[in-house]
C-alpha cells in the first residue's frame, strides 16, 4: 500500500517521503507479525479445545467404570 503518488504527498520533501515509506514498510511489517500471531492463537485454542474435550471424556470413562466396578462388587 504505497500513498507515494497520492495527492497528499505532493510537496512533501524527499526525507520526508523516505519517512512515509519507511512508516509503510514498518506498518506492513507489524500486519504480518499480527497475522502470524492471531493464527497462532487461533491454533492453541484449537489445541485447548481438543485437550478439554479428551479430559472431559476421560472423566466420563472414569466415572462410567467406577460406577460399574460398584455394583459388580456389591453383587459379590
Amino acid at each position: 500500500m504505497s500513498w507515494a503518488g497520492d495527492d497528499w504527498t505532493v510537496g512533501l520533501t524527499g526525507h520526508v517521503l523516505q519517512k512515509v515509506q519507511q512508516l509503510q514498510a514498518q506498518n506492513e511489517k507489524l500486519n504480518k507479525e499480527k497475522q502470524q500471531r492471531q493464527l497462532q492463537l487461533g491454533n492453541s485454542e484449537a489445541a485447548l479445545h481438543k485437550q478439554k474435550q479428551k479430559v472431559c471424556y476421560g472423566g466420563l470413562i472414569e466415572r462410567y467404570v467406577h460406577e460399574h466396578f460398584n455394583l459388580i462388587k456389591s453383587d459379590v
